[in-house]
């Protein structure tokens, strides 16, 4: 799908499409990010955080 080919539906029928649902992705996002803020305040350790649009 990323390289714009269709997949089998064997693969479709595995994956949940959310299509139109950016605030819920971007919801999701923010919690985890502040999760994994929590956590690296409580236990120190290298961070590999990537921002993403």
């Amino acid at each position: 799908m990323a390289a714009g080919r269709t997949p089998e539906a064997t693969v479709t029928d595995k994956i949940a499409f959310l299509d139109g649902q950016v605030l819920t992705h971007r919801v999701f996002a923010a919690m985890y990010e502040l999760i994994a803020t929590q956590h690296h305040d409580a236990h120190p350790c290298p961070s590999v955080l990537v921002d993403m649009p």
